[in-house]
Protein backbone atom coordinates (compact mmCIF):
# COMPACT_ATOMS: atom_id res chain seq x y z
CA UNK A 1 0.00 0.00 0.00
CA UNK A 2 1.57 3.58 -0.93
CA UNK A 3 2.37 6.19 1.79
CA UNK A 4 1.49 9.50 2.32
CA UNK A 5 4.27 11.70 0.81
CA UNK A 6 4.37 15.45 1.31
CA UNK A 7 4.37 17.61 -1.65
CA UNK A 8 7.67 17.92 -2.66
CA UNK A 9 8.36 14.21 -2.57
CA UNK A 10 5.35 13.80 -4.90
CA UNK A 11 6.28 17.05 -7.07
CA UNK A 12 9.83 15.17 -7.22
CA UNK A 13 8.82 11.56 -7.81
CA UNK A 14 6.16 12.89 -10.94
CA UNK A 15 9.29 14.71 -12.72
CA UNK A 16 11.56 11.36 -12.00
CA UNK A 17 8.40 9.61 -14.02
CA UNK A 18 8.12 11.76 -16.72
CA UNK A 19 11.90 11.67 -17.36
CA UNK A 20 12.14 8.41 -17.37
CA UNK A 21 9.04 8.21 -19.80
CA UNK A 22 11.37 10.73 -22.21
CA UNK A 23 14.06 8.13 -21.80
CA UNK A 24 12.05 4.84 -23.15
CA UNK A 25 10.66 7.10 -26.16
CA UNK A 26 13.06 6.21 -28.58
CA UNK A 27 12.56 2.63 -27.40
CA UNK A 28 9.10 2.63 -27.71
CA UNK A 29 9.08 4.01 -30.95
CA UNK A 30 11.47 1.47 -32.31
CA UNK A 31 9.12 -1.33 -31.26
CA UNK A 32 6.13 0.60 -33.40
CA UNK A 33 8.36 0.76 -36.30
CA UNK A 34 8.97 -3.29 -35.82
CA UNK A 35 5.68 -4.06 -35.07
CA UNK A 36 4.38 -2.20 -38.00
CA UNK A 37 6.94 -4.35 -40.13
CA UNK A 38 5.47 -7.59 -38.78
CA UNK A 39 2.09 -6.50 -39.37
CA UNK A 40 2.59 -5.18 -43.38
CA UNK A 41 4.30 -8.53 -43.64
CA UNK A 42 1.55 -11.11 -42.33
CA UNK A 43 -0.39 -9.46 -45.16
CA UNK A 44 -2.21 -6.88 -42.57
CA UNK A 45 -4.14 -9.96 -40.70
CA UNK A 46 -6.84 -8.24 -37.80
CA UNK A 47 -5.07 -10.17 -34.98
CA UNK A 48 -2.32 -8.38 -35.80
CA UNK A 49 -3.67 -5.38 -36.52
CA UNK A 50 -5.41 -5.16 -33.12
CA UNK A 51 -2.12 -5.90 -31.60
CA UNK A 52 -0.62 -2.64 -33.28
CA UNK A 53 -3.54 -0.94 -32.10
CA UNK A 54 -2.96 -1.85 -28.60
CA UNK A 55 0.59 -0.61 -28.47
CA UNK A 56 -0.32 2.52 -30.27
CA UNK A 57 -2.48 2.74 -28.05
CA UNK A 58 -0.61 2.90 -24.68
CA UNK A 59 2.08 5.06 -26.35
CA UNK A 60 -0.54 7.60 -27.09
CA UNK A 61 -2.28 7.52 -23.71
CA UNK A 62 1.55 7.60 -22.01
CA UNK A 63 2.43 10.33 -24.27
CA UNK A 64 -0.50 12.80 -23.87
CA UNK A 65 -0.50 12.32 -20.06
CA UNK A 66 2.89 13.51 -19.90
CA UNK A 67 2.77 16.28 -21.61
CA UNK A 68 4.13 14.84 -25.24
CA UNK A 69 1.53 16.65 -27.06
CA UNK A 70 2.74 16.94 -30.11
CA UNK A 71 3.71 12.92 -29.92
CA UNK A 72 0.38 12.00 -28.37
CA UNK A 73 -1.55 14.06 -31.28
CA UNK A 74 0.08 12.26 -33.64
CA UNK A 75 0.11 8.65 -32.22
CA UNK A 76 -3.55 9.44 -32.06
CA UNK A 77 -3.93 10.28 -35.67
CA UNK A 78 -2.27 6.48 -36.65
CA UNK A 79 -4.62 4.55 -33.96
CA UNK A 80 -8.26 6.33 -35.19
CA UNK A 81 -6.47 5.32 -38.88
CA UNK A 82 -5.94 1.67 -38.08
CA UNK A 83 -9.15 1.44 -36.10
CA UNK A 84 -11.41 2.55 -39.21
CA UNK A 85 -9.63 -0.09 -40.58
CA UNK A 86 -11.43 -2.82 -38.46
CA UNK A 87 -14.85 -1.35 -38.69
CA UNK A 88 -16.45 -3.93 -41.15
CA UNK A 89 -15.51 -7.70 -40.65
CA UNK A 90 -13.66 -9.12 -42.92
CA UNK A 91 -12.58 -6.26 -44.56
CA UNK A 92 -8.70 -6.10 -45.74
CA UNK A 93 -6.69 -3.70 -45.90
CA UNK A 94 -6.16 -1.20 -49.67
CA UNK A 95 -2.30 -0.67 -50.81
CA UNK A 96 -3.59 2.89 -50.31
CA UNK A 97 -4.44 2.32 -46.76
CA UNK A 98 -1.23 0.44 -46.33
CA UNK A 99 0.71 3.36 -47.57
CA UNK A 100 -1.40 5.84 -45.37
CA UNK A 101 -0.95 4.27 -42.45
CA UNK A 102 2.94 4.03 -43.38
CA UNK A 103 3.36 7.76 -43.80
CA UNK A 104 1.64 8.28 -40.68
CA UNK A 105 4.02 6.15 -38.76
CA UNK A 106 7.07 7.75 -40.69
CA UNK A 107 5.87 11.10 -39.73
CA UNK A 108 5.26 10.16 -35.54
CA UNK A 109 9.07 8.76 -36.27
CA UNK A 110 10.38 11.85 -37.48
CA UNK A 111 9.10 13.84 -34.55
CA UNK A 112 11.73 15.23 -32.10
CA UNK A 113 11.65 14.21 -28.68
CA UNK A 114 11.67 17.73 -26.08
CA UNK A 115 14.03 18.04 -22.85
CA UNK A 116 11.12 17.32 -20.44
CA UNK A 117 12.78 20.29 -18.07
CA UNK A 118 11.31 22.67 -20.82
CA UNK A 119 7.51 21.01 -20.70
CA UNK A 120 5.07 22.60 -18.50
CA UNK A 121 4.60 21.18 -15.06
CA UNK A 122 2.37 18.47 -14.32
CA UNK A 123 1.04 19.54 -11.42
CA UNK A 124 -0.71 23.22 -10.66
CA UNK A 125 1.86 25.54 -8.91
CA UNK A 126 -0.22 25.12 -5.41
CA UNK A 127 -2.29 21.42 -5.40
CA UNK A 128 -4.42 21.94 -2.04
CA UNK A 129 -5.74 19.29 -0.34
CA UNK A 130 -9.03 18.18 -1.16
CA UNK A 131 -10.18 18.15 2.33
CA UNK A 132 -9.00 20.10 5.00
CA UNK A 133 -8.41 19.40 8.76
CA UNK A 134 -9.84 21.36 11.34
CA UNK A 135 -7.38 22.22 14.53
CA UNK A 136 -7.71 19.27 16.63
CA UNK A 137 -8.43 19.68 20.77
CA UNK A 138 -10.39 23.63 20.58
CA UNK A 139 -12.94 23.06 23.09
CA UNK A 140 -13.06 26.06 24.41
CA UNK A 141 -16.65 28.05 24.20
CA UNK A 142 -18.10 31.72 25.21
CA UNK A 143 -21.48 32.18 26.39
CA UNK A 144 -22.74 35.26 26.88
CA UNK A 145 -26.50 36.24 27.77
CA UNK A 146 -26.98 39.19 30.39
CA UNK A 147 -29.18 36.73 32.35
CA UNK A 148 -26.95 34.71 34.59
CA UNK A 149 -29.01 31.56 35.50
CA UNK A 150 -29.36 31.24 31.99
CA UNK A 151 -25.81 30.81 31.30
CA UNK A 152 -25.12 29.46 34.32
CA UNK A 153 -27.73 26.16 33.56
CA UNK A 154 -26.49 26.14 29.93
CA UNK A 155 -22.91 26.25 30.94
CA UNK A 156 -23.56 23.21 33.14
CA UNK A 157 -25.30 21.30 30.13
CA UNK A 158 -22.56 21.90 27.58
CA UNK A 159 -20.13 20.81 29.84
CA UNK A 160 -21.24 17.48 30.15
CA UNK A 161 -20.46 16.75 26.22
CA UNK A 162 -17.16 17.46 26.75
CA UNK A 163 -16.62 21.19 26.36
CA UNK A 164 -15.28 23.84 28.07
CA UNK A 165 -17.64 27.02 28.81
CA UNK A 166 -16.91 30.24 30.26
CA UNK A 167 -20.02 32.55 31.21
CA UNK A 168 -20.28 36.61 30.52
CA UNK A 169 -23.11 38.50 31.34
CA UNK A 170 -21.87 41.46 29.32
CA UNK A 171 -21.40 42.64 25.85
CA UNK A 172 -17.87 44.52 27.11
CA UNK A 173 -16.39 41.49 29.32
CA UNK A 174 -16.93 39.42 26.29
CA UNK A 175 -15.31 41.74 24.15
CA UNK A 176 -11.86 42.23 26.13
CA UNK A 177 -11.83 38.34 26.33
CA UNK A 178 -12.23 37.29 22.88
CA UNK A 179 -10.00 39.72 21.84
CA UNK A 180 -7.27 38.53 24.44
CA UNK A 181 -8.39 34.47 23.49
CA UNK A 182 -10.86 34.10 20.69
CA UNK A 183 -12.69 30.91 21.44
CA UNK A 184 -13.27 27.60 19.49
CA UNK A 185 -17.08 29.17 18.92
CA UNK A 186 -19.61 31.71 20.71
CA UNK A 187 -23.38 31.13 21.96
CA UNK A 188 -24.48 34.73 21.49
CA UNK A 189 -27.76 36.44 23.01
CA UNK A 190 -29.07 38.53 19.83
CA UNK A 191 -30.63 41.25 22.80
CA UNK A 192 -28.49 42.85 25.38
CA UNK A 193 -31.45 45.56 26.79
CA UNK A 194 -28.77 47.63 29.35
CA UNK A 195 -26.11 47.85 26.82
CA UNK A 196 -25.76 50.31 23.88
CA UNK A 197 -25.23 47.29 21.83
CA UNK A 198 -26.66 44.11 20.11
CA UNK A 199 -25.21 40.29 19.92
CA UNK A 200 -25.04 40.49 16.52
CA UNK A 201 -23.80 43.67 15.80
CA UNK A 202 -20.82 43.44 18.63
CA UNK A 203 -19.86 40.39 16.68
CA UNK A 204 -19.76 41.41 13.15
CA UNK A 205 -17.19 44.19 14.62
CA UNK A 206 -15.33 41.26 16.36
CA UNK A 207 -15.11 39.44 13.44
CA UNK A 208 -13.96 42.49 10.75
CA UNK A 209 -11.03 43.03 13.40
CA UNK A 210 -9.75 39.80 13.81
CA UNK A 211 -9.99 39.38 9.79
CA UNK A 212 -11.33 35.46 10.07
CA UNK A 213 -14.66 33.78 11.09
CA UNK A 214 -15.14 32.39 14.43
CA UNK A 215 -18.13 29.81 14.67
CA UNK A 216 -21.34 31.31 16.37
CA UNK A 217 -24.69 30.00 17.71
CA UNK A 218 -27.63 32.92 18.13
CA UNK A 219 -30.03 32.17 21.21
CA UNK A 220 -33.14 34.88 21.26
CA UNK A 221 -36.25 34.88 22.53
CA UNK A 222 -37.47 36.24 19.04
CA UNK A 223 -38.53 34.46 15.84
CA UNK A 224 -39.09 37.17 13.83
CA UNK A 225 -36.99 37.74 10.37
CA UNK A 226 -35.14 40.78 11.76
CA UNK A 227 -33.86 39.67 14.50
CA UNK A 228 -32.94 36.26 11.89
CA UNK A 229 -32.00 38.29 9.33
CA UNK A 230 -29.32 40.66 11.60
CA UNK A 231 -27.85 37.07 13.67
CA UNK A 232 -27.48 35.76 9.74
CA UNK A 233 -25.72 39.09 8.33
CA UNK A 234 -23.24 38.93 11.07
CA UNK A 235 -22.41 35.53 9.92
CA UNK A 236 -24.52 33.22 13.07
CA UNK A 237 -23.90 29.34 11.66
CA UNK A 238 -27.11 28.97 13.92
CA UNK A 239 -29.83 30.44 15.57
CA UNK A 240 -31.88 28.80 18.36
CA UNK A 241 -34.99 29.75 20.40
CA UNK A 242 -35.68 30.27 24.10
CA UNK A 243 -36.13 28.36 26.44
CA UNK A 244 -32.50 26.45 24.28
CA UNK A 245 -33.53 22.84 24.17
CA UNK A 246 -29.47 21.04 24.86
CA UNK A 247 -29.95 18.77 22.49
CA UNK A 248 -30.32 21.34 19.67
CA UNK A 249 -27.34 23.28 21.04
CA UNK A 250 -25.08 20.30 21.46
CA UNK A 251 -26.23 19.63 17.87
CA UNK A 252 -25.35 23.35 16.65
CA UNK A 253 -22.04 22.92 17.94
CA UNK A 254 -21.15 19.59 17.15
CA UNK A 255 -21.74 20.30 13.09
CA UNK A 256 -19.49 23.42 13.43
CA UNK A 257 -17.01 22.09 15.58
CA UNK A 258 -16.17 18.63 14.40
CA UNK A 259 -12.72 18.22 15.89
CA UNK A 260 -12.22 14.56 14.23
CA UNK A 261 -10.04 14.95 11.05
CA UNK A 262 -11.79 13.10 7.93
CA UNK A 263 -10.60 9.68 6.89
CA UNK A 264 -8.85 10.25 3.66
CA UNK A 265 -10.59 8.28 0.44
CA UNK A 266 -9.16 5.40 -0.69
CA UNK A 267 -8.61 4.82 -4.07
CA UNK A 268 -7.74 1.91 -6.55
CA UNK A 269 -5.89 2.87 -9.45
CA UNK A 270 -5.77 0.04 -12.23
CA UNK A 271 -3.97 0.38 -15.16
CA UNK A 272 -1.33 -1.66 -16.74
CA UNK A 273 1.13 1.39 -17.81
CA UNK A 274 3.42 1.81 -14.23
CA UNK A 275 4.63 5.18 -14.97
CA UNK A 276 0.86 6.47 -15.67
CA UNK A 277 -0.56 4.51 -12.81
CA UNK A 278 2.19 6.36 -10.57
CA UNK A 279 1.55 9.83 -11.80
CA UNK A 280 -1.97 9.45 -10.90
CA UNK A 281 -1.06 8.36 -7.76
CA UNK A 282 1.13 11.11 -7.08
CA UNK A 283 -1.68 13.33 -8.02
CA UNK A 284 -4.13 12.07 -5.56
CA UNK A 285 -2.08 11.28 -3.22
CA UNK A 286 -0.98 14.98 -2.88
CA UNK A 287 -4.48 15.92 -2.17
CA UNK A 288 -4.38 13.47 0.75
CA UNK A 289 -5.64 10.56 -0.37
CA UNK A 290 -4.60 6.88 -0.11
CA UNK A 291 -4.19 5.13 -3.46
CA UNK A 292 -3.11 1.52 -4.44
CA UNK A 293 -1.74 0.59 -7.16
CA UNK A 294 -2.17 -2.84 -9.62
CA UNK A 295 -1.02 -3.15 -12.96
CA UNK A 296 -2.52 -6.84 -13.38
CA UNK A 297 -6.36 -6.48 -13.70
CA UNK A 298 -6.15 -10.18 -12.33
CA UNK A 299 -5.68 -9.15 -9.03
CA UNK A 300 -7.59 -6.34 -9.05
CA UNK A 301 -10.36 -8.48 -6.33
CA UNK A 302 -7.93 -9.62 -4.17
CA UNK A 303 -6.84 -5.95 -3.61
CA UNK A 304 -10.77 -5.00 -3.64
CA UNK A 305 -11.09 -7.61 -0.36
CA UNK A 306 -8.47 -6.42 1.71
CA UNK A 307 -7.82 -1.90 0.82
CA UNK A 308 -11.54 -1.76 1.01
CA UNK A 309 -11.60 1.78 -1.91
CA UNK A 310 -14.45 4.56 -2.28
CA UNK A 311 -13.55 4.37 -5.54
CA UNK A 312 -11.89 2.36 -8.49
CA UNK A 313 -9.89 3.86 -11.44
CA UNK A 314 -9.68 1.61 -14.40
CA UNK A 315 -7.66 1.57 -17.49
CA UNK A 316 -10.17 0.89 -20.47
CA UNK A 317 -7.55 -0.90 -22.52
CA UNK A 318 -5.58 -3.79 -21.20
CA UNK A 319 -4.16 -7.10 -22.04
CA UNK A 320 -5.25 -10.50 -20.53
CA UNK A 321 -8.74 -8.10 -19.38
CA UNK A 322 -9.84 -4.72 -20.48
CA UNK A 323 -11.57 -2.21 -17.98
CA UNK A 324 -15.03 -3.03 -19.09
CA UNK A 325 -14.80 -7.27 -18.57
CA UNK A 326 -13.02 -5.87 -15.05
CA UNK A 327 -15.95 -4.03 -14.47
CA UNK A 328 -18.43 -6.37 -15.22
CA UNK A 329 -16.98 -8.71 -12.85
CA UNK A 330 -17.34 -6.24 -10.10
CA UNK A 331 -20.28 -5.67 -10.71
CA UNK A 332 -21.42 -8.94 -10.61
CA UNK A 333 -20.33 -9.52 -6.70
CA UNK A 334 -22.69 -8.16 -4.00
CA UNK A 335 -19.93 -6.32 -2.02
CA UNK A 336 -19.03 -3.98 -4.50
CA UNK A 337 -22.58 -3.07 -6.27
CA UNK A 338 -21.90 0.51 -4.33
CA UNK A 339 -18.54 1.33 -5.56
CA UNK A 340 -17.76 3.99 -8.02
CA UNK A 341 -15.86 2.80 -11.27
CA UNK A 342 -14.40 5.52 -13.26
CA UNK A 343 -12.53 4.41 -16.93
CA UNK A 344 -9.88 6.60 -17.60
CA UNK A 345 -8.69 6.20 -21.39
CA UNK A 346 -6.97 7.68 -24.27
CA UNK A 347 -10.26 7.05 -26.25
CA UNK A 348 -11.90 9.74 -27.64
CA UNK A 349 -14.69 7.98 -29.46
CA UNK A 350 -17.87 9.04 -27.61
CA UNK A 351 -19.89 5.76 -28.50
CA UNK A 352 -17.32 3.71 -27.26
CA UNK A 353 -17.21 5.28 -24.06
CA UNK A 354 -20.88 5.14 -23.83
CA UNK A 355 -20.53 1.61 -24.39
CA UNK A 356 -18.05 1.45 -21.63
CA UNK A 357 -20.31 3.15 -19.29
CA UNK A 358 -23.27 0.86 -19.98
CA UNK A 359 -21.42 -2.22 -18.46
CA UNK A 360 -21.43 -0.96 -14.87
CA UNK A 361 -18.91 2.13 -14.74
CA UNK A 362 -20.06 5.40 -13.40
CA UNK A 363 -17.98 7.98 -15.26
CA UNK A 364 -15.48 8.26 -18.49
CA UNK A 365 -12.48 10.43 -17.82
CA UNK A 366 -10.13 10.76 -20.99
CA UNK A 367 -6.44 10.98 -20.87
CA UNK A 368 -4.51 13.40 -20.42
CA UNK A 369 -6.97 14.18 -17.14
CA UNK A 370 -5.95 17.54 -15.46
CA UNK A 371 -4.73 17.38 -12.22
CA UNK A 372 -7.23 19.36 -10.57
CA UNK A 373 -10.14 18.32 -12.64
CA UNK A 374 -8.98 14.58 -11.63
CA UNK A 375 -9.12 15.52 -7.76
CA UNK A 376 -12.41 16.90 -8.15
CA UNK A 377 -13.96 14.11 -9.84
CA UNK A 378 -12.49 11.44 -7.69
CA UNK A 379 -13.59 13.33 -4.51
CA UNK A 380 -16.91 14.16 -5.56
CA UNK A 381 -18.02 10.85 -6.12
CA UNK A 382 -15.78 8.90 -3.51
CA UNK A 383 -17.65 11.30 -0.81
CA UNK A 384 -21.03 10.72 -2.51
CA UNK A 385 -20.34 6.73 -1.89
CA UNK A 386 -19.76 7.42 1.69
CA UNK A 387 -22.75 9.34 2.25
CA UNK A 388 -24.91 6.30 0.35
CA UNK A 389 -22.80 3.38 2.22
CA UNK A 390 -23.77 6.00 5.48
CA UNK A 391 -27.44 5.50 4.72
CA UNK A 392 -27.06 2.09 4.36
CA UNK A 393 -25.16 1.28 7.89
CA UNK A 394 -26.20 3.75 10.10
CA UNK A 395 -29.30 4.40 12.02
CA UNK A 396 -31.44 7.00 11.01
CA UNK A 397 -32.02 8.61 13.84
CA UNK A 398 -28.95 8.29 16.11
CA UNK A 399 -26.77 8.17 13.24
CA UNK A 400 -24.72 5.21 14.83
CA UNK A 401 -23.95 1.86 13.28
CA UNK A 402 -26.83 -0.27 12.63
CA UNK A 403 -27.09 -3.62 14.41
CA UNK A 404 -26.26 -5.42 11.46
CA UNK A 405 -23.18 -3.21 11.00
CA UNK A 406 -22.29 -3.19 14.21
CA UNK A 407 -22.01 -6.83 14.71
CA UNK A 408 -19.68 -6.92 11.52
CA UNK A 409 -17.47 -4.14 13.04
CA UNK A 410 -17.33 -5.77 16.58
CA UNK A 411 -16.62 -9.33 14.48
CA UNK A 412 -13.58 -7.07 12.78
CA UNK A 413 -12.24 -5.44 16.17
CA UNK A 414 -12.19 -8.88 17.81
CA UNK A 415 -9.99 -11.00 15.61
CA UNK A 416 -7.58 -7.69 15.40
CA UNK A 417 -7.44 -8.16 19.41
CA UNK A 418 -6.97 -11.36 19.04
CA UNK A 419 -4.24 -11.33 16.48
CA UNK A 420 -2.40 -8.35 17.98
CA UNK A 421 -2.87 -9.92 21.49
CA UNK A 422 -4.79 -6.54 23.12
CA UNK A 423 -7.36 -6.60 25.02
CA UNK A 424 -11.12 -5.24 24.11
CA UNK A 425 -14.40 -4.53 26.22
CA UNK A 426 -18.11 -4.59 24.99
CA UNK A 427 -20.61 -2.79 26.61
CA UNK A 428 -24.45 -3.08 26.24
CA UNK A 429 -25.68 0.17 27.55
CA UNK A 430 -29.71 0.37 27.86
CA UNK A 431 -31.44 3.49 29.18
CA UNK A 432 -33.94 3.51 32.05
CA UNK A 433 -37.86 3.32 32.81
CA UNK A 434 -37.23 4.69 28.55
CA UNK A 435 -41.41 3.29 28.23
CA UNK A 436 -42.35 6.14 30.53
CA UNK A 437 -40.26 9.03 28.85
CA UNK A 438 -42.60 8.19 25.25
CA UNK A 439 -45.63 7.59 27.24
CA UNK A 440 -45.16 10.66 29.58
CA UNK A 441 -43.23 13.69 27.42
CA UNK A 442 -44.16 12.08 23.58
CA UNK A 443 -42.20 10.46 21.20
CA UNK A 444 -40.23 13.64 19.99
CA UNK A 445 -39.08 14.12 23.19
CA UNK A 446 -37.89 10.00 23.38
CA UNK A 447 -36.38 10.44 19.89
CA UNK A 448 -34.14 13.51 21.67
CA UNK A 449 -33.63 11.74 24.33
CA UNK A 450 -32.04 8.47 21.87
CA UNK A 451 -30.22 11.05 20.14
CA UNK A 452 -28.53 12.73 23.62
CA UNK A 453 -27.32 9.93 24.74
CA UNK A 454 -25.72 8.95 21.05
CA UNK A 455 -24.25 12.16 21.14
CA UNK A 456 -22.89 11.77 24.74
CA UNK A 457 -20.96 8.42 23.50
CA UNK A 458 -19.76 9.87 20.29
CA UNK A 459 -17.77 12.77 22.19
CA UNK A 460 -16.56 10.70 25.15
CA UNK A 461 -15.29 7.88 23.27
CA UNK A 462 -12.70 7.85 21.27
CA UNK A 463 -12.61 7.86 17.44
CA UNK A 464 -11.23 4.00 17.67
CA UNK A 465 -14.06 3.09 19.71
CA UNK A 466 -17.22 1.63 17.87
CA UNK A 467 -20.51 2.55 18.90
CA UNK A 468 -24.10 0.94 17.29
CA UNK A 469 -27.72 1.32 18.15
CA UNK A 470 -28.14 -2.26 18.99
CA UNK A 471 -32.25 -1.67 18.86
CA UNK A 472 -34.50 0.18 20.65
CA UNK A 473 -33.41 2.30 23.12
CA UNK A 474 -30.21 -0.34 23.29
CA UNK A 475 -27.07 0.94 22.78
CA UNK A 476 -23.72 -1.10 22.22
CA UNK A 477 -19.69 -0.40 23.00
CA UNK A 478 -16.69 -1.83 21.71
CA UNK A 479 -13.57 -0.13 23.60
CA UNK A 480 -10.68 -1.17 21.11
CA UNK A 481 -7.49 -2.11 23.11
CA UNK A 482 -9.13 -1.67 26.25
CA UNK A 483 -9.50 -3.65 29.48
CA UNK A 484 -13.23 -3.95 30.65
CA UNK A 485 -11.55 -2.54 33.83
CA UNK A 486 -10.80 1.16 32.15
CA UNK A 487 -13.63 1.09 30.10
CA UNK A 488 -16.30 0.32 33.22
CA UNK A 489 -14.39 3.51 34.34
CA UNK A 490 -15.03 5.58 31.17
CA UNK A 491 -18.26 4.61 30.79
CA UNK A 492 -19.37 5.29 34.83
CA UNK A 493 -18.23 8.92 33.91
CA UNK A 494 -20.51 9.18 30.97
CA UNK A 495 -23.23 7.99 32.56
CA UNK A 496 -22.74 9.90 35.86
CA UNK A 497 -22.84 13.24 33.49
CA UNK A 498 -25.87 12.11 31.49
CA UNK A 499 -28.22 11.82 34.61
CA UNK A 500 -27.45 15.29 35.01
CA UNK A 501 -28.73 16.31 31.43
CA UNK A 502 -31.84 18.08 31.68
CA UNK A 503 -34.33 17.50 28.88
CA UNK A 504 -37.45 19.07 28.04
CA UNK A 505 -40.55 18.72 26.04
CA UNK A 506 -44.16 20.44 26.33
CA UNK A 507 -44.39 18.94 29.44
CA UNK A 508 -41.75 20.04 31.70
CA UNK A 509 -38.44 18.82 31.89
CA UNK A 510 -36.48 15.60 33.17
CA UNK A 511 -34.07 13.36 33.53
CA UNK A 512 -32.93 10.08 31.99
CA UNK A 513 -30.70 7.57 33.06
CA UNK A 514 -29.01 4.19 31.56
CA UNK A 515 -27.49 1.16 32.74
CA UNK A 516 -24.96 -0.83 31.65
CA UNK A 517 -23.21 -4.27 31.45
CA UNK A 518 -19.55 -4.55 30.36
CA UNK A 519 -17.55 -7.93 29.18
CA UNK A 520 -14.30 -7.99 28.02
CA UNK A 521 -11.57 -9.92 25.67
CA UNK A 522 -9.46 -12.53 26.94
CA UNK A 523 -12.04 -13.25 29.88
CA UNK A 524 -14.69 -14.03 26.61
CA UNK A 525 -12.91 -14.92 24.01
CA UNK A 526 -15.80 -15.19 21.01
CA UNK A 527 -18.56 -12.47 20.14
CA UNK A 528 -21.24 -14.59 20.96
CA UNK A 529 -20.18 -15.31 24.38
CA UNK A 530 -19.51 -11.29 24.85
CA UNK A 531 -22.76 -10.01 24.08
CA UNK A 532 -23.98 -13.09 26.29
CA UNK A 533 -22.03 -11.69 29.38
CA UNK A 534 -22.29 -8.32 28.64
CA UNK A 535 -26.07 -8.70 28.36
CA UNK A 536 -26.39 -10.81 31.68
CA UNK A 537 -23.98 -7.94 33.63
CA UNK A 538 -26.45 -5.34 31.97
CA UNK A 539 -29.88 -7.49 33.62
CA UNK A 540 -27.74 -7.38 36.95
CA UNK A 541 -27.74 -3.79 36.70
CA UNK A 542 -31.59 -3.27 35.94
CA UNK A 543 -32.17 -5.56 39.30
CA UNK A 544 -29.58 -3.74 41.69
CA UNK A 545 -31.62 -0.58 41.21
CA UNK A 546 -30.60 0.67 37.47
CA UNK A 547 -28.33 3.67 36.76
CA UNK A 548 -25.35 1.69 37.01
CA UNK A 549 -22.77 -0.02 35.51
CA UNK A 550 -21.61 -3.76 36.24
CA UNK A 551 -18.23 -6.12 35.10
CA UNK A 552 -19.35 -9.24 33.97
CA UNK A 553 -17.57 -12.03 35.84
CA UNK A 554 -14.87 -14.07 33.97
CA UNK A 555 -15.67 -17.47 33.35
CA UNK A 556 -13.89 -20.04 35.65
CA UNK A 557 -12.93 -23.36 34.50
CA UNK A 558 -14.06 -25.86 37.01
CA UNK A 559 -12.66 -29.64 37.01
CA UNK A 560 -15.58 -32.33 36.13
CA UNK A 561 -17.01 -33.88 39.00
CA UNK A 562 -14.96 -36.72 39.95
CA UNK A 563 -17.61 -40.29 39.61
CA UNK A 564 -19.41 -41.59 41.71
CA UNK A 565 -17.77 -44.42 44.15
CA UNK A 566 -19.72 -47.59 43.94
Amino acid sequence: MTQQRSAAEIAERIATLRTAFAEQIPVQLDALRKLHADTAAAGWAREKVNQLIGRIHEFTGAATTFGFNHLGEASRALELGLRESLTEPGQSFAPARAEQVGAQLDALLALPVPDPAHLAPLLPPRLERVRTERAPGQRLIYLVDDNPLITDQLAEQVRYFGYEVTTFNRLDDFARAFRERPPAAVILDVEFPEEDDTGPSLFARLMYERGESTPAVFISSHDDIHARLAAARAGGNGYLLKPVIIGDLIDALDSILTTVPPMPYRVLIVDDSHAISQLYAGILEGAGMKVEVTTNPLAALDILAEFHPDLALIDLYMPDCSGQELATVIRQLDAYVGLPIVFLSAETDRKRQLTALQLGADDFLTKPVQPDFLIASVATRAERARQMRGLIHRDSLTGLLNHSSFLEAAHTELARARRNQVPMALAMVDLDHFKLVNDEHGHPAGDRVLRSVARQLRQRLRTVDVIGRYGGEEFAVIFTGTDSRTALRVLNSIREDFARVVHASSRGTFHVTFSAGIAGFPDFDELPKLIEAADRALYDAKSRGRNTAVLAAPLTSTPPAAPPVT
